[in-house]
C-alpha cells in the first residue's frame, strides 16, 4: 500500500487507526446505553496510545433495545451512525491530508483503518453477521483470546 501512495504522492504517510468500541451504561441507573468510538494511531508508542491524549473520542453509537426495531434494522442503525462518524476519515483515505508533527513540520497523510478492537457480540455486529451465537457465516475478522 505505502508504494501505491507513493507513486502518487511521494513522501506521504500511512497513519494506520486503531478504533476501540465497547457497549457501556450512559446513565446512573444502567437503562440508557451506548458504544463509544474511540480512536488512536497504531504508529505511536503504547505508552503514549494509552494516555489521554494518546486516543480521541469520536463519537457515542446509539444502542436500539430489541423492542423498538429488529435485528436487521438495529444492524442498518448502527452501520449508518459508523458511516457518518467515519465519512470524514474515509474521503481523507482516499485524498490525503495535510498534518503537522509535534516538531511543527507538515506531512501527507493516508489514513487507513488498521483494527477494530470489540467483544464478540460487538464484533459481529461490526461485520453484519446475523447469526453472531452460532457463528455459521465466515467472517473477516480474527477474534483473539484475551489472556486473563
Amino acid at each position: 500500500m505505502q508504494n501505491l501512495i507513493n507513486t502518487q504522492c511521494p513522501g506521504a504517510v500511512i497513519a494506520p487507526l486503531i478504533f476501540y468500541s465497547d457497549q457501556t451504561s450512559l446513565s446512573n441507573d444502567g437503562r440508557v446505553t451506548g458504544y463509544p468510538l474511540v480512536m488512536s494511531i497504531a504508529n505511536i508508542a503504547c505508552e503514549n496510545r494509552y494516555l489521554d491524549e494518546g486516543h480521541v473520542l469520536l463519537a457515542t453509537l446509539p444502542i436500539i433495545s430489541s423492542t423498538e426495531a429488529s435485528h436487521e434494522r438495529r444492524l442498518q442503525v448502527f452501520h449508518e451512525c459508523l458511516d457518518v462518524v467515519l465519512k470524514p476519515l474515509k474521503e481523507a483515505s482516499f485524498k490525503g491530508l495535510a498534518l503537522t508533527d509535534p516538531h511543527g513540520d507538515e506531512h501527507w497523510v493516508f489514513p487507513l483503518l488498521y483494527a477494530y478492537v470489540c467483544d464478540h457480540p460487538e464484533g459481529c455486529k461490526v461485520c453484519c453477521l446475523s447469526s453472531c451465537y452460532t457463528c455459521k457465516y465466515n467472517s473477516d475478522f480474527i477474534f483473539v483470546k484475551v489472556r486473563t
